[in-house]
């Protein structure tokens, strides 16, 4: 199962660096964990087997972007699509939703019972351009 972690107590980031330590051998100190997820700039999602976490995936917001800072599962549960249904969840929770409607339009892909697949880019670089006016590099880059 998994859950979103909205609210840490000392004792939920003290399990949360233990876990990190157990797969990475490195950890974030729990006074961090927790001051960092009640200030909302750290977002975790927890696997739960029974009541014992066995994986996690944690992010950092930092202005307008997300960065994964960690995503580990326990070895005993590794090879189980667990970090695949973390990454999931994940692009779940990037994925905006539309307000509900009653009704698409007939020229809807949905409509046709079709969809469309699309992916997020998580980082978005914006290319430096530069002038020169000669062919340039290995690739025969001409720049103009």
């Amino acid at each position: 199962m998994i859950e979103k972690i909205e609210y840490s107590s000392f004792e939920l980031a003290k399990q949360l660096s233990q876990l990190e330590f157990e797969v990475f051998s490195t950890c974030w100190q729990p006074e961090v964990i927790q001051e960092k997820v009640n200030n909302k700039e750290f977002v975790y999602w927890i696997y739960k087997s029974n009541v014992e976490i066995v994986a996690y995936l944690a992010v950092q917001r930092i202005d307008t972007e997300l960065h994964i800072i960690g995503i580990g599962v326990k070895e005993e549960h590794r090879n189980k699509q667990i970090a695949t249904k973390l990454m999931d969840t994940l692009l779940q929770f990037l994925t905006p939703t539309a307000a509900p409607t009653r009704s698409l339009p007939n020229s809807s892909l949905h409509a046709l019972g079709k969809f469309i697949f699309f992916s997020i880019s998580l980082n978005v670089i914006s290319p430096t351009s530069f002038w020169c006016s000669s062919t340039m590099g290995s690739f025969s880059t001409l720049c103009v």
